[in-house]
C-alpha cells in the first residue's frame, strides 16, 4: 500500500475464533468497507454475517461496503458446503435474495448488486454495493 500512494493503512491482523476484537484496532469510524473474496471461505453464512455485522459498526453514517459473495441457484451443486479448514476449503454460498434481506437487517441499505455468473476464475460471483444511513 506505501508502494501505491499516501492512502492510509492499517495492517489488522483478526482471530478466527473472536474476530470483533480485530475491529478495536482499526481507526473508526470507516468511510468504506471492502470485502472481496472473504465471505466464500468463511465456515458458515452464520460467521459471514457475523463479519459484516462488524463491518457495519465500523463504518460511519453514509459509509458504504463493496462485498463479494459466492452465490447459489436452484442446483444442490451451488448450496454451502460446510468443510474442515485441515482437508478443504470452505465453499460458502448465499442466495441473493437471502444476502440483500440479511444485509437489511443488519441495519445496511442495499444500493445494487451486480452478477457475473462466470469470469475466467470461476462462476457464480454477486458484487453489492451496500450504505449505511
Amino acid at each position: 500500500m506505501a508502494q501505491a500512494g499516501s492512502t492510509p493503512f492499517v495492517e489488522v491482523l483478526a482471530d478466527m475464533a473472536e474476530p470483533e476484537k480485530a475491529a478495536v484496532a482499526i481507526p473508526q469510524p470507516c468511510d468504506l468497507f471492502l470485502c472481496l473474496y472473504v465471505l466464500e471461505l468463511v465456515p458458515t453464512q452464520q460467521y459471514g454475517l457475523r463479519i459484516m455485522r462488524i463491518g457495519y459498526d465500523l463504518l460511519r453514517p453514509g459509509g458504504q461496503a463493496f462485498v463479494q459473495i459466492k452465490y447459489a441457484t436452484e442446483s444442490w451443486r451451488t448450496r454451502p458446503r460446510r468443510r474442515s479448514y485441515r482437508s478443504a476449503v470452505a465453499d460458502n454460498t448465499y442466495r441473493i435474495e437471502e444476502f440483500w434481506t440479511a444485509m437489511a437487517g443488519i441495519g445496511f441499505r442495499p444500493v445494487a448488486v451486480a452478477l457475473v455468473p462466470k469470469n475466467d476464475l470461476d462462476e457464480r460471483y454477486a458484487y453489492f454495493l451496500l450504505s449505511k444511513p
